[in-house]
């Protein structure tokens, strides 16, 4: 787990914060709040007196330091303020692991921020401030003496994550009392898995979702029917450990057990295989990523002894976690679905499988990138699929290649939507028609429109980009051509895949033109593909089709002189806000809390006075929420276009 998410979630705040203090105290009562589960306010009745605040302890040091610079007289007078301004909190500090140019760089990203003053941003007065903090910074963070003057910080920190840590388990028991109480789960157990979920990186429903899961996981019992009493007693200590919230404990004596049973593997190949599934099941209680995959591994080497033929093998059990990953929005599954692709790769002992590994590869990055606000998945499955490319020539398998050139169109594509220009969006437009030119409609009809349906999406983009209309007819001819060939009945999620995208091309003509043929035609298509994406099956398209058709309805009430469409447009919205969390899947969340701010906006031109002035707030909170994702190194695109739509915001306030 990256050092930020360790400092910022679960127990481990209290081990991180505790090992960046120097004062014994601090450390005595984070470890007592470990190990006796004691509550905030008794953890801060055991924490020493708060310290000098860190502000004056720069300030005392800061006229020397300028002193020993040789600097312009505007930039002594400005370093100071941007010292008050970029102040780094007890958070900063920890997510930086008191590395002094790590907490300088916090410093000035926050003076760099938008709506920061401009006159702290010039590069030079930065350079000048960096050289001016460093030894402050290193004095403050580096000296054990310096650092015992910011416990104080420490501990509020400390104790602000802890609280908030132990209302969320409350409401995480609360949530699934009913289901606990169904299974006749111990207390300890419940608990415990409720303070792994609750310090998990998931939104709130997503830990519920997956809290819920565990219990149901924890419920399943050791099947001791068909096994000795030596392994009937190892699962009983296991689930005697997971009721009493040991759970990595019970994982150690899985890990010990899974040891001396290897030894005698031939005549006790079906207790081993049990331990492993009881170990994939452990893995998903504890969150583990390695276990689950090492578990995988370890039961395939016994199931498969033919080494020849486990790399089939492997990938269908890569992609039975990467299905369940995708369609349940499930980023853990996914994270195992891109190891056991790596795992593939190494199995893969031929060019052809190689290929196939690669862009199994590239799929898992693909679908877990496009839900993150970064690019580097995406960049990584550009990368795989072209390594595939190597190797899948048009000339010896030419399906095979065109798959490929598909899947890196869709990457591209993705990539592109990021980013501003649109050199990626017409390397996409090139891919998807290229593996056109060698995929008959006649003989494989679903790949064929899957390529039609990917084409359209890229061209709809790149015309979303364009004052001309051309790129988006074409889109909407491709993705009709795509649909007189994907049956409902045979392939629904792929029809309603393709009509979400009609539904996106056809709002995107509409909103250009006049009149709302268009946008009423974007509306059907939206409805028709939530007759098959629920919330249920397929949770973030259910999603994505919910804010596509609440983008089709803000247009259409923008042309209305009544303010119904628009309230059907933010219900759609906070619909489509229930599966996409900016926990899971942060950069969706950022689109829809854009296109929040929009109908806020438009409905403030519908109204006025007071109310018109409350919809203007309520459309700046949602723009300024985007923002906090949209970045100008990941997605520059959406960062200008957002920046912008606040800057008109704020104009009409």
């Amino acid at each position: 787990m990256p050092y930020t998410e360790k400092v910022l979630h679960g127990a481990n705040l209290l081990v991180c914060a505790a090992g960046l203090s120097t004062a014994t105290g601090l450390v005595a009562g984070t470890g007592a709040v470990i190990t006796a589960g004691l509550s905030a306010r008794e953890l801060s009745r055991r924490l020493p007196a708060a310290a000098k605040p860190l502000r004056d302890e720069i300030a005392s040091r800061l006229t020397d330091a300028l002193a020993d610079q040789h600097l312009p007289e505007a930039h002594r007078a400005l370093i100071p303020q941007m010292i008050d301004k970029g102040l780094p909190s007890a958070k900063d500090i920890m997510e930086a692991n008191r590395e002094p140019r790590a907490v300088i760089a916090a410093m000035l990203a926050k003076l760099n921020q938008p709506g920061a003053d401009p006159a702290l941003q010039p590069g030079l007065l930065q350079s000048d401030f960096t050289r001016v903090m460093l030894p402050i910074m290193r004095l403050l963070l580096q000296d054990p003496e310096q650092a015992k003057l910011m416990e104080a910080a420490f501990q509020d920190a400390v104790l602000q994550h802890f609280q908030a840590l132990n209302d969320r388990i409350e409401k995480l028991v609360a949530q699934t009392a009913d289901k606990a109480a169904e299974l006749a789960l111990s207390h300890e157990l419940v608990l415990g898995l409720a303070r792994r979920y609750a310090g998990g990186a998931e939104d709130f429903i997503s830990a519920c979702r997956g809290l819920e899961r565990a219990l149901e996981v924890a419920s399943q019992r050791s099947p001791g029917a068909n096994l000795d009493a030596e392994i009937a007693q190892i699962m009983a200590e296991v689930d005697r450990l997971n009721d009493e919230d040991k759970l990595e404990e019970g994982m150690a004596v899985l890990r010990r057990a899974r040891e001396a049973r290897r030894e005698k593997l031939a005549e006790e190949k079906a207790a081993l295989v049990a331990l492993l599934d009881k170990g994939i099941a452990q893995a998903v209680l504890a969150r583990s990523v390695e276990d689950a995959v090492n578990c995988e591994l370890e039961k395939l080497e016994i199931e498969v002894p033919e080494s020849s033929a486990r790399f089939e093998a492997l990938r269908s059990v890569r992609r039975t976690w990467y299905e369940r990953g995708r369609d349940l929005g499930l980023n853990f599954d996914l994270e195992v679905s891109i190891a056991l692709a790596e795992a593939c790769l190494q199995l893969a002992d031929t060019p052809a499988k190689q290929a196939t590994a690669q862009n199994d590869f590239g799929n898992a990055l693909s679908d877990l990138g496009a839900r993150e606000s970064g690019t580097a998945r995406m960049e990584e499955a550009v990368a795989a699929y072209r390594a595939a490319l190597e190797i899948r020539t048009r000339e010896t398998v030419p399906l095979d290649w065109a798959n490929a050139q598909n899947n890196l169109g869709t990457a591209l594509r993705g990539l592109g939507a990021r980013q501003s220009g649109t050199a990626r969006l017409e390397e996409a437009v090139a891919a998807c028609r290229a593996a056109l030119e060698v995929l008959p409609r006649e003989t494989v009809p679903l790949d064929w429109a899957g390529t039609q349906n990917n084409l359209g999406t890229a061209l709809r983009d790149l015309g979303a980009r364009e004052s001309g209309t051309t790129r988006l007819e074409e889109a909407v001819a491709a993705y009709r051509a795509a649909l007189e060939v994907l049956p409902r009945e045979t392939v629904p999620l792929d029809w309603a895949a393709t009509q979400n995208n009609l539904g996106a091309a056809l709002w995107t003509l509409g909103a250009r033109e006049s009149g709302t043929a268009r946008l009423e035609e974007a509306v059907v298509a939206y409805r028709a593909a939530l007759e098959v994406r629920t919330r249920e099956t397929v949770p973030l398209d259910w999603a994505a089709t919910q804010n596509n058709l609440g983008v089709a309805l803000r247009n259409l009430g923008a042309r209305e002189s009544g303010t119904a469409r628009l309230e059907e447009a933010i219900a759609a919205y906070r619909a489509a806000l229930e599966a996409r969390t900016r926990e899971t899947v942060p950069f969706l969340w950022a689109q829809t809390q854009e296109n929040m701010a929009l109908a806020e906006l438009t409905l403030s031109e519908k109204t006025e006075g007071e109310t018109s002035a409350a919809h203007l707030r309520t459309a700046l909170s949602h723009v300024d929420a985007a923002l906090e994702v949209y970045t100008p190194e990941d997605t520059p695109f959406y960062h200008d276009k957002a920046t912008e739509l606040r800057t008109y915001i704020l104009s009409r306030l």
